[in-house]
């Protein structure tokens, strides 16, 4: 059997394949359509059930706090003001002040061990519910307050830690 004489049952062959395959399209889409337009039922005593609102449960947990939430009750919670700064936070080793102007948080801290002081000033922050890399865009800055105490932590950086 020659090419010219299988040519004919090819074209029958392809033919019959693309119906075949048109055919289950088709049939795959009406049957898709059928289940789409399904609409489902309720008897009556489904739809009244349906109908009552549920009272909320008591002693529901409080949604968390975001860190913007924990700044404004910082700023709320302070009671002494320096001019227009507020006094947050007043020991004899670091002092935590929020300045609306710059709209910053900053620990100005006193006396050595500066490094202890100023992890006790992040501390402080931590305790209010704030994660570490929020204290980083909180913004919070540390402040050497004496020249004597920039000239034994050289190193000292204004940032909080990690930041």
């Amino acid at each position: 059997m020659n090419l010219t004489e299988s040519r004919p049952k090819i074209i029958i062959a392809i033919v019959v394949g693309i119906v075949l395959i048109l055919g289950l399209g088709i049939l795959a889409l009406t049957s898709l359509r059928r289940q789409s337009q399904t609409v489902q039922t309720f008897s009556p005593q489904q739809q009244k059930a349906s109908d009552k609102i549920i009272p909320p449960t008591t002693g529901r947990s409080p949604l968390p706090k975001t860190a913007a939430d924990i700044k404004t009750e910082i700023i709320n919670s302070s009671t002494v003001s320096q001019g227009t700064d507020k006094i947050l936070y007043d020991s004899q080793n670091f002092r935590i002040i929020y300045s609306p102007s710059l709209d910053l948080f900053i620990t100005q801290i006193f006396k050595d061990p500066a490094g202890a002081y100023s992890q006790a000033a992040q501390k402080w922050f931590l305790d209010k519910g704030l994660s570490q890399q929020e204290l980083c865009t909180l913004p919070l800055r540390l402040a050497l307050f004496n020249p004597e105490l920039k000239q034994t932590n050289p190193n000292f950086s204004l940032l909080p830690q990690d930041c």
